[in-house]
């Protein structure tokens, strides 16, 4: 199986595929989108200014802060998101600190709402390992290249939230508690 995510798939590209690409325009939610405010806009190559401006009109409607982003590879937020959850994913691996050290050094130091093992369990494993793919292919930045434990746990089906075990392991009565392959 493939998976991509759509920060990490040209908007120009999608564009032309359609009639009018000038009517096309990418724009980017972020989880969960009743609570989070931002919206990226993503115009392509052809976006006209119309459909670039109905798009902000729409996401301030929603209440969102709109962001404009250039047609590049994990757009903005992505682009310095997903290096940040790599270099947790390796400092775990290097033994630096623990996964709930790293979650909480991340929500109590730099105020973030989650640590970076809560949102990679989230959103994903296995699909920020194909996100890092595509991004390091597009920009040829070694930063971008997944750690080797990303890929190793998508390799073990280990994968977060939906297989019930990622960083965390997923109980059933709701509770969670560390994945005892990191409690080493």
């Amino acid at each position: 199986s493939f998976l991509i995510s759509s920060s990490s798939i040209s908007i120009s590209k999608l564009a032309s595929f359609v009639k009018k690409p000038e009517n096309f325009i990418g724009t980017h939610f972020f989880s969960p989108v009743p609570v989070m405010k931002l919206l990226e806009v993503i115009p392509g190559i052809k976006t006209n200014d119309e459909t670039y401006k109905t798009a902000l009109a729409v996401g301030e409607k929603l209440g969102k802060v709109c962001i404009t982003s250039k047609d590049s590879a994990g757009f903005i937020v992505n682009r310095l998101l997903d290096p940040m959850l790599n270099e947790a994913i390796r400092m775990l691996d290097e033994g630096v600190g623990t996964v709930e050290d790293i979650d909480n050094g991340t929500k109590y130091g730099l105020g973030h709402p989650m640590g970076p093992f809560e949102l990679l369990d989230m959103a994903g494993i296995d699909i920020e390992c194909a996100v890092m793919n595509v991004m390091h292919g597009q920009t040829g930045n070694p930063y971008f290249a997944p750690s080797p434990l990303l890929t190793k746990m998508v390799e073990s089906g280990m994968i977060g939230r939906k297989a019930g075990i990622g960083f965390y392991v997923y109980n059933e009565d709701g509770t969670k508690e560390v994945n005892p392959a990191f409690k080493k």
